[in-house]
């Protein structure tokens, strides 16, 4: 059994948060994409027990541009692996969740 899409939505925004934190904190790099993006997530979390096809839609969206985006941001020196990776893993199970609300609405 999956989280909702509106806590798993909340969850990864504070998850984003923390590694903006994590990369910040021992890197001395602050990833300001990923912070909007976290935002983002958390304002969209609101909306999704009402509009949760639409809010599903948005959030596989964001699953397939953001990680190409955190890849570009590493290949320019902004991040590391470790972020990268984080936010794939991160972004795969949102869309994972996004599928699985649009499958049971």
């Amino acid at each position: 059994m999956t989280m909702t899409l509106t806590t798993a939505l909340r969850a990864t925004a504070v998850i984003l948060i923390l590694t903006c934190v994590y990369q910040f904190f021992f890197f001395n790099q602050l990833p300001v994409k990923t912070i909007v993006v976290a935002h983002i997530l958390f304002i969209l979390s609101f909306f999704s027990d009402q509009h949760t096809r639409r809010i599903a839609i948005i959030c596989i969206g964001l699953s397939i541009v953001v990680p190409i985006g955190v890849w570009r941001m590493m290949n320019t020196g902004e991040v590391t692996l470790d972020f990268v990776i984080a936010n794939l893993v991160i972004f795969i199970y949102i869309a994972y969740v996004a599928y699985q609300s649009l499958k049971n609405t």
